[in-house]
């Protein structure tokens, strides 16, 4: 190894980078702390929040209109179900009545 990397001056360099990543460190804590700035990124996020929260009552608006399609569906073929079963035991008493 070269004596560069040796002895004092690989503790300065060691001293220098040590330094150089507290004072980036703390800016970035500085910065994170900025009240303007956390406020900024607050109101981004609640506009954000706002977005998807207006998507999703969107499409929760969009389900139960089709839920209710499909109810009324389900009612109307419930019905028809009742006057089929309705209308086969009406023709079978007649036919029993008519073998009779």
């Amino acid at each position: 190894m070269s004596s560069w990397f040796s002895g004092s001056s690989f503790t300065s360099l060691t001293d220098q980078i040590t330094s150089f990543t507290k004072d980036v460190l703390n800016e970035t804590t500085q910065e994170i702390e900025d009240p303007v700035t956390e406020l900024q990124v607050a109101q981004r996020q609640i506009e954000q929040l706002k977005e998807e929260a207006s998507q999703y009552t969107t499409e929760l608006v969009r389900l139960r209109k089709s839920n209710e399609e499909y109810r009324e569906r389900a009612e109307a073929a419930e019905y028809q179900v009742v006057s089929n079963k309705e209308q086969y035991l009406k023709l079978l008493q007649e036919q029993e009545v008519f073998n009779s």
